[in-house]
């Protein structure tokens, strides 16, 4: 008897997480344009004018995220002087991803295949969290593509304490997609809200973000499993990257949060600005891991140097 019931749970949790999925896409639809870059379907948005005075920028997301968050943060604000390339990491939003088939590497391959798509010369590549370690992968791999690397709240450097249980849980084999299938769409739909606010802290969530930035998307099966994968594996992709951070010749520049517990700067920022021969960092008060929805004002003031220095050269 207590094995049926198990099943029928079982039965009704999976159905439920279809009905999340199914409502979730139908109120946050793509908010950009596809393309099969390495046998993936990547969805991207490019705004802004192609031929505007400044440097090209491409947005990178982090963990538990989606081109939305990174748009709503700077990308409408960036593209109304300037391209901008906002891109769905594999797994993301409306992104692709095989399973336990696209590591760092990968990914670095395949946001420099898009840009080169495009046509995106040196642009400057921004980036939050994950992302901030994503670009620098992509500038160690390709090291004259981007003009500067401007890095918010980055993870760069190995740190104690590993990654939650769930993420570990995630990508179990076999384990794995039973969880995914299951329980991140019942927490997205009781408790996601709530998670997402305590994101901002210290400061407030702004108001519709939830909505605005497509953060149910988060929930669905492949998007919390791609999470999963990409934490799991980080640990081992910064080890190989960390003693090839000085042959980073671009100006890097960092901005980070006072009140950031997610993402500790006296690891990761001073830890990369030891390293590296042309960096700046600075830090905002009061200000957490969403650094990114704080920062616009200094972002635009770093590209308005860069587009400077640029300029210089000519």
């Amino acid at each position: 008897m207590l094995l049926i019931l198990l099943i029928i749970l079982l039965i009704v949790v999976l159905v439920h997480a279809r009905i999340y999925v199914r409502e979730t896409e139908r109120a946050m639809p793509p908010a950009g344009s596809f393309r099969v870059i390495d046998g993936i379907k990547l969805h991207y948005v490019d705004a802004g004018p192609q031929d505007g005075p400044g440097a090209p920028v491409v947005l990178i997301h982090g963990v538990s995220s989606n081109l939305l968050d990174m748009k709503l943060a700077l990308g409408d604000r960036l593209a109304q002087e300037r391209r901008v390339i906002m891109i769905d990491r594999p797994g993301y939003g409306y992104s692709e991803r095989p399973v336990g088939a696209v590591d760092m590497g990968r990914q670095a391959r395949i946001i420099d295949a898009l840009l080169a798509e495009l046509g995106v010369e040196k642009p400057v590549i921004i980036a939050h969290s994950y992302g901030g370690a994503l670009a620098l992968r992509h500038t160690l791999a390709f090291p004259d593509r981007a003009r500067a690397l401007i890095l918010l709240a980055p993870v760069s450097h190995r740190w104690p304490g590993g990654v939650d249980w769930h993420n570990h849980a995630a990508t179990m084999p076999g384990i794995g997609p039973l969880f995914s299938h299951t329980v991140p769409a019942l927490y997205g739909r009781l408790a996601g809200r709530k998670a997402v606010e305590g994101a901002f802290w210290p400061q407030a969530q702004p108001a519709g973000y939830y909505e605005q930035a497509g953060m149910a998307l988060i929930f669905r099966p492949m998007a919390f499993r791609s999470t999963g994968e990409d934490l799991v594996g980080l640990y081992d992709e910064i080890t190989k990257m960390e003693p090839h951070y000085g042959s980073i010749r671009q100006p890097v520049h960092m901005i980070a949060g006072t009140h950031d517990t997610t993402v500790l700067s006296t690891i990761h920022c001073f830890g990369l600005k030891a390293k590296l021969a042309d960096t700046s960092l600075q830090f905002l008060d009061n200000t957490g891991h969403t650094i990114h929805h704080s920062c616009s004002g200094e972002v635009e003031k770093l590209l308005a140097a860069i587009d400077g220095d640029v300029d210089a050269t000519r």
